[in-house]
C-alpha cells in the first residue's frame, strides 16, 4: 500500500465497511479500497516560514495569518465515482440536507434537553462540509449560461464530451481526471467569497514546501494567490482554479476547479467557438446569459492524491473541532442509503434532462451570417423554443421554403427540427454543426 507522508493510515485492510483505506494508485483509477470513512491522525502541523518574509507577493493570501481560534464541526466526504452525474448530483443533495444556522439551533436544543453529551458536543459547532471528487472528461456550464455561446458543441459530440449544467452560477470549465473538484458548504454567517480559495491556496503551497518543490520564500515559478476575482492563480496571472457560488436559504457553498495535470489542449478545444472569417459566415448570439471570462490557464503539477491529502489535511487543521480524529466519508453508488440514493437518482436525471441543460438557457438571439457576411437568418429562442424566425438574406429560400421556416415558431430549438426546413446542404450542415 502506498502511503501519503503526512498521513497515518491503516496498515490493514479493515475488517468491516466502517473503516476503509484510500491509496494514492487507488485515487488514481478510481477505485479505492471498499469501506466507507477512514480516521485521519495528523503528524505535527508543518512550520511556518520565519518573519514577514513568508508573505506572497500578491499580498496575504495564507490563510495560516488569520485568526481561525473558532472551530467548526467539519465533515469531509470523499467521492470514488468518476461520474460527473452522480459527482454533481451527491454535491446538491449534501446542500440540499445541509443545515441552516436555525435548524442547526433547534438540533442543538433537543440534544440538551435529551442528554446527548456526544451529540451535543457535535452540535455545538457550526457545520462545514468540505466535498472533493474528480470526474471523467465532460464540460460544466453555470447555471445561467448559454452554451450555444461558450461551447464548441460540434467539437464536444464528435469527442463524446457530456455537457452538463450546474446549479451554481459562474463560468463554464472543463473536467478531467487531470484535475480535482472541491465544494465547501457553510452558513450564510460563515460564508465569504475569499476564505475558501485562501485555504485551498494556502493547502497547496505548503504541500509544495513540505515536498521540496519549493522553499521560503515561495519560488515565482510555484507560488500560487487569490486575485481580485477570487480565483487561485501563479505567479504569473494563470488561473488554476476559478470559483463559482450558490447562496439561498440560510446556506452557501463555494466550488472550483483546481487544474492539476489537465489536458489543456482540449480545454482550448473544447470551450471555445470558432471565429469566422472576415467578411465570411459567423455566428452571433445576443441576449441575457452570464458570459465566461476567458483566462490563460495553467496546471500546478502535482497529483490528484496529493492535491486531496493536503487539502483535507489543512482543512482540519483549521476548522476542525476533532482536529487529530477526522473523518473521511468516501461515497459512490454503491454506498447510498435508500433515501440518498432516491434523491441523487432524481438529480442526475434532471442534469441529464435537455430541458435543464439547453431549455433554461436565458432567451437570446441566435443570428446567421451568409457566405457574404451579411446577417441570412435569425432565431429567436425562449425556454429552449424557437419564439420568432426572421429570414433577412437567404436567397435560396424561396417563398415556400420560407413559410416552412415560419412553422418552427413554437417547436424546440434542436437541430433535428430546423435542419429538414434549411433550402440546402450547406446550410444544413451550418445548423447541424451550431446545434
Amino acid at each position: 500500500m502506498i502511503q501519503s507522508p503526512r498521513l497515518l493510515l491503516p496498515t490493514h485492510r479493515p475488517s468491516s465497511r466502517a473503516a476503509g483505506i484510500f491509496t494514492v494508485a487507488s485515487w488514481r483509477r478510481g477505485r479505492p479500497s471498499r469501506g466507507v470513512s477512514r480516521k485521519i491522525r495528523y503528524f505535527e502541523p508543518i512550520p511556518g516560514p520565519p518573519g514577514s518574509a513568508a508573505k506572497f507577493a500578491a499580498g496575504n493570501n495564507s490563510s495560516q495569518y488569520w485568526n481561525h481560534d473558532e472551530k467548526f464541526f467539519l465533515e469531509v466526504f470523499v467521492s470514488r465515482s468518476r461520474s460527473p452525474y452522480f459527482n454533481l448530483a451527491f454535491e446538491d443533495y449534501l446542500f440540499s440536507t445541509f443545515p441552516t444556522a436555525t435548524q442547526s439551533e433547534e438540533k442543538l436544543a433537543v440534544a440538551q434537553a435529551l442528554d446527548q453529551p456526544k451529540i451535543d458536543d457535535a452540535l455545538a459547532h457550526r457545520p462545514k462540509t468540505l466535498f472533493l471528487y474528480a470526474n471523467t472528461p465532460c464540460v460544466v456550464i453555470g447555471r445561467n449560461q448559454n452554451p450555444y455561446r461558450e461551447v464548441n458543441l460540434q467539437e464536444l459530440r464528435a469527442a463524446g464530451v457530456p455537457l452538463l449544467r450546474r446549479k451554481s452560477g459562474g463560468g463554464t470549465v472543463y473536467h478531467d481526471l487531470g484535475n480535482v473538484n472541491y465544494s465547501v458548504m457553510t452558513q450564510s454567517a460563515d460564508f465569504t467569497r475569499a476564505e475558501h480559495a485562501r485555504t485551498i491556496c494556502d493547502a497547496v503551497n505548503r504541500h509544495l514546501i513540505w515536498t521540496k518543490k519549493t522553499v521560503w520564500p515561495l519560488t515565482e515559478r510555484m507560488q500560487l494567490a487569490v486575485n481580485e476575482r477570487y480565483d487561485i492563480v501563479n505567479n504569473v496571472g494563470s488561473k488554476v482554479s476559478g470559483s463559482a457560488y450558490k447562496i439561498e436559504r440560510g446556506k452557501a457553498y463555494h466550488h472550483g476547479t483546481f487544474l492539476l495535470q489537465a489536458d489543456l489542449a482540449r480545454v482550448s478545444k473544447l470551450l471555445h467557438r470558432p471565429l469566422p472569417t472576415e467578411g465570411g459566415p459567423g455566428e452571433r448570439i445576443r441576449g441575457g446569459g452570464v458570459e465566461s471570462v476567458r483566462s490563460p490557464v495553467a496546471n500546478i503539477e502535482i497529483t490528484s492524491s496529493e492535491f486531496v491529502d493536503a487539502v483535507i489535511e489543512r482543512f482540519g487543521q483549521l476548522y476542525s473541532y476533532k482536529q487529530n480524529n477526522l473523518l473521511v466519508t468516501y461515497v459512490d453508488e454503491q454506498e447510498l442509503t435508500t433515501e440518498q440514493a432516491a434523491g441523487i437518482a432524481e438529480r442526475e436525471a434532471t442534469l441529464k434532462s435537455w430541458e435543464w441543460t439547453y431549455a433554461s438557457t436565458p432567451k437570446f438571439r441566435h443570428n446567421f451570417q451568409g457566405l457574404n457576411g451579411s446577417d441570412a437568418i435569425e432565431f429567436m429562442v425562449k425556454e429552449g423554443h424557437i419564439t420568432r424566425v426572421v429570414v433577412k438574406d437567404m436567397p435560396a429560400l424561396l417563398p415556400s421554403t420560407d413559410t416552412a421556416v415560419q412553422e418552427l415558431v413554437g417547436q424546440p430549438y434542436i437541430a433535428d427540427t430546423i435542419v429538414p426546413k434549411m433550402p440546402d446542404t450547406y446550410w444544413q450542415d451550418r445548423i447541424r454543426a451550431a446545434l
